[in-house]
């Protein structure tokens, strides 16, 4: 360890006593500069103290390391094995907390995201490896024409360079234009891409998206796992439907009638010269016993829709048949899925699809929506699809309110909701206020 203090060259200030039995490939300080952490070909971690030089703590993989990053906020540090694995060590506990699997080659580089919730690795078998660290998870890989050699971030963009060209090449994160929907990635793709054509980039997204929508079609038990599971009954969970759809829920109206056409559609002012005449071609021409049986089977016609008009029954809705069937089987695993899986104008058109009336002359003309607010309430109960249960019973009011106002049992079902969330709220917003004290105490401690 040398003292830059001293002089411009720096002096010799301490010397680590050589405890590894081979090469060391990496060293790191921690934040606090009070631990210096060394890993070497022989598969041992070393901890040192950084003022006195001693060995604190010596931890044995078992197989050569090779290269180390850290990252300084969250003070952890990542290594990888000569079993192409990649083992994620904290700082202040110095036990292994993550271990990611995927190369199939020896790794060239690793970089942690800003935020320190990705690690983006690469290897020499042409793949970039996205991984989560707070789900250990691999949430996206890609492979390039050429191998990495080196990768870092600049902020939001990720920055590579690769083997036998000279070129720098920049990656753009597309979770910061647009929402993502994460799901588990798939073992192997087709498309490879070339980092020296920039357009091969969207066709291999479009590719994908492709095979996203067959796969979807195709198999159930993989779009069985987009959506949330609850970790813990006591946890307010939130849905994980893009945050476009149901924002804009409440604005539907001002969005149609934005996208509506100025003018109307013009008719020709006279049909095309190329069609032809019935002068031309006397044979199509109608006969007069063919024009008084089109008449009477006019009549007939017009008489049988009269008759259709009058006997005509309402049809349900795919939800509202949904909800009836939830309420005899009690359970709304049915609903959610067909929610969640709905569009924007899809969630629109199926609430002001649901069947009422204003005058109490049939009650039973309110009951899709009864059974539609008693599955918010059991969502509410539940603490699940929480953001999504607060943008749909906005827009319901929006659309119902007086149909709500003059039914007794539409009213009591939203007293219920509005206790158990005002229930919610009070109790999610306990804990802000006590990670918000915890978080100003332990920043006013000096260190």
């Amino acid at each position: 360890i040398r003292d830059r203090s001293t002089q411009s060259t720096g002096a010799l200030k301490r010397k680590l006593s050589a405890l590894h039995k081979r090469a060391v490939t990496g060293l790191a300080v921690d934040p606090m500069n009070s631990t210096i952490i060394s890993i070497s070909l022989d598969g041992s971690i070393i901890y040192w103290s950084f003022e006195t030089g001693q060995e604190l703590e010596r931890v044995n993989v078992g197989q050569s390391l090779f290269q180390m990053r850290i990252h300084e906020d969250t003070a952890l540090f990542a290594v990888w094995c000569e079993d192409f694995s990649i083992r994620l060590y904290d700082m202040e506990s110095r036990t292994m907390v993550r271990c990611f699997r995927g190369h199939s080659n020896a790794i060239t580089d690793m970089a942690f995201s800003p935020d320190g919730r990705w690690l983006v690795s690469s290897s020499t078998d042409r793949s970039i490896r996205v991984w989560d660290i707070p789900s250990s998870n691999c949430i996206d890989w890609f492979e390039v024409e050429k191998a990495v050699t080196s990768l870092d971030f600049s902020g939001p963009l990720l920055v590579t360079t690769h083997v036998q060209d000279l070129a720098i090449r920049l990656w753009g994160n597309i979770g910061y234009f647009s929402d993502l929907f994460l799901r588990p990635v798939k073992k192997s793709r087709g498309v490879v891409l070339n980092p020296s054509d920039a357009s091969s980039v969207g066709k291999h997204r479009e590719a994908e998206e492709e095979e996203g929508a067959t796969d979807d079609i195709d198999d159930d038990e993989e779009n069985e796992d987009v959506f949330v599971k609850q970790l813990e009954k006591d946890l307010i969970t939130f849905s994980q439907m893009p945050r476009s759809r149901w924002i804009s829920l409440n604005s539907i109206d001002v969005i149609k009638a934005r996208n509506k056409p100025i003018q109307p559609p013009k008719k020709p002012e006279r049909a095309p010269f190329f069609l032809p005449s019935l002068r031309e071609f006397p044979s199509l021409a109608p006969s007069s016993s063919s024009s008084s049986s089109t008449s009477s089977s006019a009549t007939s016609e017009v008489s049988s829709r009269v008759l259709s008009d009058q006997t005509i029954v309402l049809a349900k809705s795919p939800l509202a048949k949904l909800l009836e069937e939830a309420e005899t089987s009690e359970t709304y695993d049915e609903v959610r899925k067909f929610v969640l899986n709905l569009t924007t104008v899809g969630l629109d058109l199926e609430i002001r699809s649901l069947r009422t009336t204003v005058s109490m002359t049939d009650p039973t003309m309110n009951e899709d929506l009864k059974r539609m607010m008693k599955f918010l309430q059991s969502e509410l109960d539940s603490l699940s699809n929480f953001e999504l249960v607060q943008a749909l019973m906005n827009h319901i009011i929006k659309i119902y309110g007086e149909v709500i106002a003059t039914d007794n049992d539409l009213l009591v079902i939203s007293q219920q909701m509005k206790r158990s969330e005002r229930e919610a709220w009070i109790r999610l917003e306990g804990m802000l206020l006590n990670t918000m004290g915890i978080i100003g105490f332990l920043s006013n401690i000096q260190t």
